[in-house]
């Protein structure tokens, strides 16, 4: 059980093997709902918000995590994103996008996503994207 408090919505999650875990969550403050990714050191007890807003998490290596964000700069308008973190919270952007990616997955050295090809509300064929994230 792990003691993490306040997160209204957990997205999603991803783990380590050493055991670390970082969620991709909701929070609601002032009426506007944030998204916030927060880690969970494997032997720290008390977990870390990072100052990175995330949605879902595409893999997580230990020291870097790489997560699609809808980056809110208010509570009406969102940036769709695609970035790393460092366990310190400093995030790079990798790539900007015009929709929510479908899929996502980091292995330490590159990261893969899906996206529409058309972002609308029309099914669309999806491309799929290899990045080397150095």
């Amino acid at each position: 059980r792990l003691g993490v408090q306040r997160l209204d919505v957990v997205d999603d999650m991803a783990m380590t093997r050493a055991g670390a875990v970082a969620l991709a969550a909701h929070r609601e403050r002032n009426g506007c709902v944030r998204s916030e990714i927060v880690l969970v050191p494997a032997i720290a007890l008390f977990p870390r918000t990072l100052r990175a807003p995330g949605a879902t998490i595409g893999g997580f290596d230990g020291a870097r995590l790489v997560h699609a964000t809808f980056g809110r700069r208010s509570c009406s308008r969102s940036v769709p994103r695609i970035v790393i973190t460092d366990v310190r919270g400093r995030t790079r952007v990798i790539r900007r996008v015009s929709a929510a990616p479908n899929g996502i997955a980091f292995d330490g050295r590159h990261v893969v996503y899906a996206l529409p090809l058309r972002p609308a509300s029309t099914p669309s064929p999806q491309v799929v994207y290899r990045q080397r994230v150095g």
